[in-house]
């Protein structure tokens, strides 16, 4: 520990917590000498994937359309708009032709999966179709919903198909747990609702593999100093129902105002120890790879729970997918996930091929490795664990930059995370986009979306 620590000392790069170096001295004995990959999009899906790309995300209706008004929801509640009307089911079924349009330089279908959210995509009437018709391209649909209306058996039974994916939000399951839960969401009874939701859920999946049928059903829940406390229960909830929990640290909001919400970093570490423990004893077969798990294998999947986003869940959003707004600016803007802020263009004036190779070109997000700054492009753990800089998004949204260090991240010092010198560029010098697009300059670049 004490040689990897002082070389970082030597490099000026001390950034980081005495676990991180524990850490890192420990995996350079199990793997040898660090391997810098090009990038996950490059190393894991673009040589080895069916499509060029792995998920485009839509947002089917505006984002402040949702029955819940969640208080560390990454919207900002304030956003204006003139209309909020769903997008014409056309159109979207136009994206989805296109998202399996052949390359032109790979030979490779653009997308894999089309990702329906919002606001809350179920108050779009025509999802049901918009599933199917995505389903009938080869295509896999993720729906991303609050479940509100899936607590109507008739309803889900449409939208949870063979073959998709659904990722919903999970109950607290207390009665103190409800009351939080119902004033957090401002949304009375929401937990009841939601607890019917998820047994409709469970109920159409049985039925569905009593034919040899079946979907995947995922559990999304954000740690925030409101809901921290209910986690571990509902995580014990989720592995007792084959379902994938998703648990993911609260981003912060676009207007900064849900900034005090953020969980403190040791309660984090602890819960998600606690979690992780649990998972070992109990569903070891869900976590390892192999039935004779070493020393090693535990060590690196313990220190993959204590990644941001969401626990043993790396993103790789920004550079495997792309994500179309539909906010006060209207719908079409095309981004690289949705904490980002540098456009590819808009699908209401850009092919989704000339979207994609704006997205390559602008190279940051998809040769993220090589642009990336501050800890993050010293970190080993970026490689030897596969984090892919934490969240890209949070990164984005402390310091206007798609280059930036995520100050989320549980290795990094205290006096590092919020400091702008360290964390993000000076300038853009360097940047391949800082002729058009300067992402510390947050403004649409009408150049771009025309």
């Amino acid at each position: 520990m004490l040689d990897v620590k002082k070389s970082y000392q030597e490099r000026n790069t001390d950034y980081f917590t005495d676990d991180y170096y524990k850490y890192v001295s420990i995996l350079r004995d199990y793997k040898g000498p660090v391997r810098r990959k090009e990038s996950y999009y490059a190393d894991n899906f673009r040589e080895k994937g069916n499509a060029l790309f792995e998920c485009l995300g839509i947002e089917i209706v505006h984002q402040l359309h949702c029955q819940l008004k969640c208080e560390y929801c990454y919207v900002a509640l304030d956003t204006k708009s003139e209309s909020i009307k769903p997008v014409p089911v056309e159109e979207i079924m136009n994206i989805i032709d296109q998202a399996v349009e052949v390359d032109e330089v790979t030979g490779k279908t653009l997308f894999g999966q089309i990702a329906f959210i919002g606001g809350e995509p179920t108050l779009h009437r025509h999802l049901p179709s918009l599933l199917e018709y995505t389903l009938s391209k080869g295509l896999t649909p993720i729906l991303v919903t609050n479940a509100v209306k899936l607590a109507k058996i008739d309803y889900a039974r449409k939208v949870c198909l063979p073959g998709t994916v659904i990722v919903t939000h999970l109950p607290y399951l207390d009665k103190e747990g409800d009351k939080e839960h119902d004033r957090i969401t401002r949304f009375p009874g929401y937990t009841k609702t939601l607890e019917t939701a998820i047994q409709n859920i469970l109920t159409i999946r049985k039925e569905l593999n009593a034919v040899g049928q079946d979907f995947e059903i995922v559990g999304d829940f954000v740690l925030s100093n409101q809901t921290l406390q209910y986690a571990f229960g509902v995580h014990k909830f989720c592995r007792k129902n084959g379902i994938n929990p998703f648990f993911e640290r609260m981003r912060i909001s676009d207007d900064q105002r849900n900034h005090h919400l953020v969980p403190g970093r040791d309660d984090m570490k602890e819960l998600l120890n606690k979690i992780f423990e649990y998972d070992k004893t109990h569903y070891p077969q869900l976590i390892f790879k192999s039935d004779e798990v070493q020393e090693k294998d535990v060590l690196l999947k313990k220190i993959e729970y204590l990644i941001t986003p969401a626990f043993a869940n790396a993103c790789s959003m920004t550079q495997t997918g792309i994500h179309v707004k539909y906010n006060q600016n209207g719908f079409g803007e095309a981004l690289s996930c949705v904490g980002q802020s540098i456009p590819h263009g808009n699908l209401r004036k850009n092919s989704l091929q000339e979207i994609v190779n704006q997205k390559i070109k602008s190279r940051i997000f998809s040769e993220q490795e090589t642009f990336i700054v501050g800890p993050c492009s010293v970190c080993e753990l970026y490689h030897l664990i596969g984090c892919e800089g934490g969240c890209r998004g949070n990164a984005n949204s402390t310091f206007h930059c798609g280059r930036a260090s995520d100050p989320e991240c549980l290795f990094l010092k205290e006096e590092y995370r919020m400091n702008k010198s360290v964390m993000a560029p000076e300038n853009c010098d360097g940047c391949p986009v800082s002729d058009w697009a300067p992402c510390s300059s947050y403004v649409q670049s009408e150049s771009i979306l025309k």
